[in-house]
């Protein structure tokens, strides 16, 4: 990244900010063809801590800004503190339709939904719920999201959302529910076309 900076300095290409997509974020497995991405956590084997600090400073020092992907699915597993963290909040109070969701609940199994996606087996973020608007915003953070810092932005990408196992639709089911921290729950199908700007 440091090589291809300093090429649009030196070659004067009008370039403002760098983007950094999915592949630099965690994996738990070891082959190239491997899901199971792990957004807010460089990948150690891309990003060593010395090298991602040359690299922040690079950038910074040429003016440009960095954007790093982020998908609203969370991949599911206890491993991974993002999915960890939530199912902790929401499990704080009960049922399931408490006012603390995290993630988008599964009507016909009474809590969290789950599916896959380029994350793995994962569940997604309830954007209307402002407790979970709160928890997203906490992944943002320099403490959180380890080795960012002021100069970069998130792109929050597969936002559709997006799922791939489904047989009859690529997207949250429609009667997938999304609670407001009031109480007040809405089907999926009501909110489908602006979850990206939730």
């Amino acid at each position: 990244m440091i090589d291809r900076n300093n090429n649009f300095t030196t070659n004067q290409v009008p370039v403002d900010v760098l983007w950094l997509d999915i592949n630099y974020a965690d994996v738990d497995c070891e082959t190239i063809e491997c899901d199971n991405y792990q957004f807010f956590i460089f990948n150690p084997k891309n990003f060593t801590t010395l090298g991602l600090e040359q690299m922040n400073g690079n950038i910074s020092e040429s003016g440009r800004g960095i954007v790093a992907i982020a998908d609203p699915s969370i991949k599911a597993t206890d491993d991974y503190r993002v999915f960890k963290d939530g199912i902790t909040i929401q499990s704080t109070t009960s049922p399931p339709q408490n006012v603390d969701n995290i993630f988008v609940q599964d009507v016909a199994n009474n809590g969290t939904y789950f599916a896959e996606c380029d994350t793995g087996n994962s569940s997604w973020i309830d954007f209307l719920n402002t407790n979970a608007q709160q928890f997203w915003q906490d992944q943002i953070s320099y403490q959180n999201f380890s080795g960012s810092n002021s100069n970069y932005n998130l792109w929050n990408d597969l936002n559709e959302p997006t799922l791939y196992d489904n047989e009859t639709s690529t997207t949250l089911p429609m009667d997938a529910l999304h609670y407001m921290a009031s109480g007040m729950d809405y089907m999926h199908r009501d909110l489908h076309n602006v979850y990206g700007a939730l």
